[in-house]
């Protein structure tokens, strides 16, 4: 059996906007998805952009064949000081998978973050993404979450408020309050953090 080629992480460039576009495209079709063009030209300018709290990417090489990407970002957190980082897209050509190319792309994300100064990554995936969860789940934990998604508007549905609550901005005479629901909000959590974060 011939040893593993090297998996080589760069960061996205723009002369790779076609090769992007391909395995982007590829990703979107494994989630049955279809983007318009906007959205291409939008996430790739993003991508680009090296603009605070914006996406950046990566791409993966085999053999100086590009056969996956990653794009993540980072972000606030309200339980914690520094940045967390969001890994949104993770894809890996199907001829190249097994071959440590999302493993790798994945721990250039942690590199990523740990210079960013953000300890945190997270993502998501499907239920029945089966052969991606093998992966995750040695080189991630799994959350005991449940995501929720907006439901789509309807056209003409008002959202009534109950007229005994009213809703405003925080405002910094309400610290003390504030402080009483959030420690609520993390005793019902188990969780304690630190007075930095407060």
């Amino acid at each position: 059996m011939p040893p593993a080629l090297p998996v080589t992480i760069r960061p996205i460039e723009a002369a790779d906007e076609a090769v992007w576009r391909e395995l982007w495209r590829g990703y979107l079709e494994y989630y049955e998805t279809v983007l318009p063009e906007e959205v291409y030209r939008t996430t790739f300018a993003r991508l680009l952009s090296g603009a605070g709290g914006e996406f950046s990417g990566m791409l993966a090489l085999l053999d100086g064949k590009p056969v996956g990407l990653v794009h993540y970002l980072f972000h606030r957190s309200s339980w914690d000081v520094p940045n967390v980082c969001y890994l949104q897209d993770l894809y890996t050509l199907p001829d190249a998978r097994g071959k440590g190319v999302a493993r790798a792309l994945i721990e250039a994300v942690y590199a990523a973050a740990d210079a960013g100064g953000a300890p945190h990554v997270y993502w998501f995936t499907q239920d029945f993404n089966a052969t991606a969860r093998r992966l995750y789940d040695q080189v991630g934990v799994l959350s005991p979450y449940i995501r929720y998604n907006r439901k789509p508007a309807v056209p003409g549905e008002v959202l009534l408020t109950p007229p005994d609550i009213v809703l405003r901005p925080v405002t910094a005479a309400d610290e003390a309050e504030w402080r009483r629901l959030l420690y609520a909000y993390l005793d019902f959590y188990e969780t304690e953090l630190l007075e930095d974060v407060f």
